[in-house]
């Protein structure tokens, strides 16, 4: 039953924005990478997934930055929490 749930998770991600449910309300790109690539089970090109993903429309980047150690990281949020059919990956 999980692989299951699996299959249709990655097979979703294909072609759906699925991906708004799996993520807080804000987020960095990196967290959204991190979470295609886990599910994917494999590493993505990050140029190509950021133009693809940015040109999309999907998300719209806030006027604050996340703080840490290193350099201060964009964060995001979904346009629509609702779900949608796109094409994705």
């Amino acid at each position: 039953m999980a692989d299951y749930g699996v299959r249709r998770l990655k097979a979703k991600l294909g072609y759906t924005n699925i991906a708004y449910n799996l993520l807080p309300k804000t987020f960095t790109f990196a967290q959204l990478e991190g979470l295609y690539a886990a599910i994917l089970g494999r590493p993505l090109d990050r140029r190509n997934f950021r133009r693809r993903i940015l040109g999309m429309g999907l998300l719209r980047e806030l006027p604050v930055k996340r703080r840490g150690r290193h350099r201060p990281a964009a964060l995001y949020r979904f346009a629509r929490r609702l779900p949608q059919v796109i094409e994705m990956l």
